[in-house]
């Protein structure tokens, strides 16, 4: 497959740069840590999952792929903890 280059400014490319979305990801975490507090109502030992966020490097390969792909990235910089409170009252 060939690859065909688009012409776009830095503007159109700031919101895909590595580091603005590491930014945004950090602001996200922060403000659901913030909004989605509703306690679990299992204690801890019957949780099936003990999830806790650990922020991860992130490599790019030649290639200027992330390392481990979509997954990886994710894993690496969402804190995804917020889910177990906005499942809590179901």
């Amino acid at each position: 497959m060939e690859r065909k280059e688009v012409p776009l400014t830095l503007e159109q490319l700031a919101p895909f740069d590595l580091d603005a979305f590491i930014h945004k990801a950090t602001e996200l975490n922060q403000r659901h840590a913030q909004t989605f507090t509703t306690p679990f109502p299992k204690a801890p030992s019957r949780w099936r999952s003990h999830y806790h966020f650990t922020p991860r490097p992130i490599a790019l390969t030649t290639e200027g792929e992330v390392e481990g792909g979509l997954s990886w990235l994710i894993g690496a910089t969402i804190d995804l903890r917020f889910t177990r409170s906005i499942c809590a009252p179901y």
